[in-house]
Parts: structure tokens; C-alpha cells; sequence
């Protein structure tokens, strides 16, 4: 007989998966059954691994749209121009009401407002309904909307698992569509759910903030990864050998993804000067075509290996295992990326695998540096080269401090047992 609690996951957006496979994962390690709701999640981290598992159950929902009815007579009466206007002008008007209604008036959040489809809403709660839930857990903001929607109707306590800060400051949140409308339906479950779990006090103390909450049961949970510690961490290589590359050459990684706010051209115009046996390595993907054509053109001294073939999830500890120093920078000029310290997952692969980080003076990384001595911050791009040599002088002490690093903040199974202590005694 299965007496094991349940737990409902909901995630509703595509980035950020690995966190929520190895929350899944953590759960069923800890003794819960686990209901993992999925919608639009494209390529699910670590999910194959979670399908054998018969603690876990997934629901993954297909991105779809089913029309109003008398919905489609309407709009092909429309010509195509008029029909993109109409919707745009009518949408706005109605959100910039709906927002400022709800924000100043305490009006109660309407289906019209949430960030998901209303067949969604319907065939999840099907599911909900035919079994008992101790606790649901929304990760990001869609996610919470859709737990919190359940969690109110249905009298189940449930909790926000938030990993990105798109406060209403944020430079994109007016750009990413229905943005807004997530960040009210964010705000508004938020102030109604039973603890938060977020990365470090100072995205918590923004996150609150931002929320209008005075306070809320705060989980820290750093963006960790799974330990294994059966695995040789000695340096791979990989690369060298995928670039042909002497076994020599000292490999600096830029990690992810490549824009104007991870300073990528900056690193491409450094790197012309440095020495013969060091390489720029920039592995990840470009937001254009344009972007990556000009890290080319710049690159005029061959001093970049661009690395753009993502490989699978299970691969990617050899892709970062064969670098030697891991750059972690992000702009200032919005807490979502000044505050990644504890919230990015480069910086977990970096010290799993002994590399030494280098990222600007910012309070995380500053605390982390000074704290372990596994890594450099600095204060600008132009004191890059000097890290790079202070790094090496003392590779090896840095290495073990990394290892140290690792173990102490970004051990997924260490970080996540405050998290479970709640749902066992809550």
C-alpha cells in the first residue's frame, strides 16, 4: 500500500527545467509521490529520467488554441491587418484597466487575467480534483498561476518556486508578450500562497518587495545541481580535441547565452590580446544570426572557439569539465541579473567541476570570492586579463577551493533539505 503525501509541480514555460526535474526528483527521494504538471515546457531537462520513476506521475499539457465559439466566423470576416489592430488596441486598453483595477482597487483576479488558457485550467483540474494534495508548487510565475489558481479554489496550501526576478522595473517585461499579465497574476498568487522558495535574502527581500508582501515564509534554495560524486572530475578534453586544439591551451568559457547584457563583444575585443596558449571559448547560442556574424567578424586574431552545437543535458559536465576558468558576468542595471550569484547554473557547473570563476564585484560574488577564494571579482572588463593571471598562478589552490564551493552552495541534494523539512512538518 502507497502511503506516500503527494506533491503537485506545475511549470508552464520552457527555460529553467533541470531545476524542476531535480525538485521532482528531491520529492520522491524524500518520501512524496509527485504530480508534475507541464505545459509549453519544450524539451524538458531531465524529464526521460523521471519517466521510469513510478513515484512520478506527468501530466504534459500541448501548447494548443481552441477558439471562442463564433470566434473564427468573426475574425474571417476581418481583413488580416484589421484583425492584428483590432486585437492590439482592444488588448491593451482592456489589460492596462484590468492591471490597474486589480493593483489600486483589490479587485479579485479574473480567468481573463491569468496567464494560461482556460481549456488548461479545465482539464488540470480534473486531475487535481480526483486525488489529495498536501502541497502544490508553482515554478516561475505561469507556473504559480496555475498552482494558485487550483490551490485557491480547491482549499490546497501551495507555494511559489520563483527563479526569475521580472520585476515590474524590469527592462523586458514590457516586451515579453503577456508579460504584464503575468506579473499581476504573479503578484496576486503570491500574496496568497504559503512559504516562497528563492535562491539567496537579497532576491528574496527584492522579490517581496516588488510583490507588496511584508513577509512570507522564505525557503532559500540556490539554482544547485546534483552531486555524483562517482564521477572522475579530472579535466576532460573534450573541446580540445572537438577544436583540435594542443592539450596545453588554457580554455576561458563563456557559458549560455550571448547578448549586449553578458557583455559577449567586450570578451570577443579582450580576447584579441591574449596570450597564444589562451582561448575564448563561447559555448551556447546567440539571440541572431546578426549577433554571432559580428563575434565572428571581430575575432580577427582567432582567438575564440565558438562552440554553437548544444549538446544533451547529460553532455554538458564534459563541455564545461574541459574549460579551465568559467566567466560569469551580468549587467547591473536590473536585479535579475546583478543578483546571480546563488540564481545561475553556470556558476553551480563551474564549481562542480573545479573551475575558478571570474564575474564583476557584485555582493554575491563578492561574498562567495571572499568566502572560499574560488574565484576573482573585478570591477570592470578591463582588469579581465589580471584575473585570468592571478587565477593561474594558483590554479591549482583555486581548483580545490571550487570543489569547496560546490559542496558548501550549490549541492542540489544539500540545499534542498530545508525545502523538504517543510513539506514533511508543514
Amino acid at each position: 500500500m502507497n502511503n506516500r503525501q503527494t506533491i503537485g509541480i506545475f511549470q508552464a514555460e520552457w527555460p529553467l527545467q533541470s531545476q524542476t526535474a531535480f525538485c521532482a526528483r528531491m520529492l520522491v527521494n524524500a518520501g512524496f509521490q509527485v504530480e508534475l504538471f507541464l505545459y509549453d515546457t519544450k524539451d524538458l531537462a531531465g524529464l526521460d529520467s523521471l519517466k521510469n520513476l513510478s513515484e512520478i506521475r506527468i501530466h504534459n499539457f500541448e501548447k494548443a488554441e481552441i477558439p471562442m465559439p463564433g470566434r473564427k466566423k468573426f475574425i474571417k470576416k476581418l481583413p488580416l491587418t484589421r484583425i492584428r489592430k483590432f486585437k492590439d488596441i482592444f488588448f491593451r486598453i482592456y489589460l492596462y484597466l484590468a492591471a490597474h483595477l486589480y493593483r489600486y482597487g483589490h479587485f479579485p483576479l479574473g480567468k481573463n487575467l491569468l496567464p494560461l488558457p482556460s481549456w488548461l485550467i479545465q482539464r488540470s483540474e480534473k486531475i487535481i480534483e480526483a486525488k489529495k494534495f498536501k502541497y502544490l508548487i508553482g515554478v516561475e510565475k505561469k507556473g504559480l498561476s496555475w498552482a494558485g489558481w487550483h490551490g485557491v479554489k480547491l482549499n490546497i496550501p501551495f507555494i511559489y518556486h520563483s527563479l526569475e526576478l521580472y520585476t515590474y522595473r524590469h527592462p523586458d517585461l514590457y516586451e515579453i508578450p503577456k508579460g504584464v499579465r503575468t506579473k499581476i497574476a504573479e503578484e496576486y498568487f503570491h500574496k496568497k500562497s504559503t512559504a516562497t522558495i528563492i535562491q539567496d535574502p537579497e532576491r528574496g527581500r527584492v522579490l517581496l518587495r516588488d510583490n507588496g508582501l511584508e513577509e512570507t515564509e522564505l525557503l532559500y534554495l540556490p539554482v544547485s545541481i546534483l552531486d555524483d560524486p562517482d564521477k572522475n572530475r579530472d579535466h576532460d578534453t573534450y573541446l580540445h580535441e572537438k577544436f583540435q586544439l594542443p592539450k596545453n591551451q588554457i580554455l576561458i568559457i563563456q557559458f549560455g547565452l550571448f547578448y549586449n547584457r553578458r557583455y559577449t563583444v567586450e570578451l570577443v575585443k579582450i580576447a584579441q590580446n591574449f596570450p597564444e596558449n589562451w582561448s575564448l571559448v563561447l559555448h551556447g547560442y546567440g539571440l541572431s544570426n546578426d549577433y554571432i556574424n559580428q563575434i565572428q567578424e571581430m575575432d580577427k586574431k582567432n582567438k575564440v572557439i565558438l562552440s554553437l552545437a548544444l549538446v544533451p543535458s547529460d553532455q554538458i559536465h564534459r563541455i564545461i569539465n574541459s574549460a579551465h576558468i568559467g566567466l560569469s558576468f551580468y549587467a547591473y542595471s536590473n536585479d535579475n541579473d546583478r543578483l546571480t550569484a546563488y540564481a545561475s547554473e553556470k556558476m553551480a557547473l563551474y564549481q562542480k567541476f573545479g573551475l575558478p570563476f571570474i564575474a564583476f564585484d557584485y555582493s554575491g560574488y563578492r561574498e562567495i570570492a571572499g568566502r572560499f577564494k574560488s574565484g576573482v571579482v573585478i570591477p570592470s572588463l578591463g582588469q579581465l586579463t589580471e584575473a585570468i593571471e592571478t587565477i593561474l598562478s594558483s590554479y591549482e589552490i583555486f581548483r580545490k577551493n571550487a570543489f569547496s564551493c560546490f559542496s558548501e552552495c550549490y549541492d542540489y541534494g544539500k540545499n534542498s533539505q530545508r525545502v523538504i523539512d517543510f513539506l514533511k512538518t508543514g
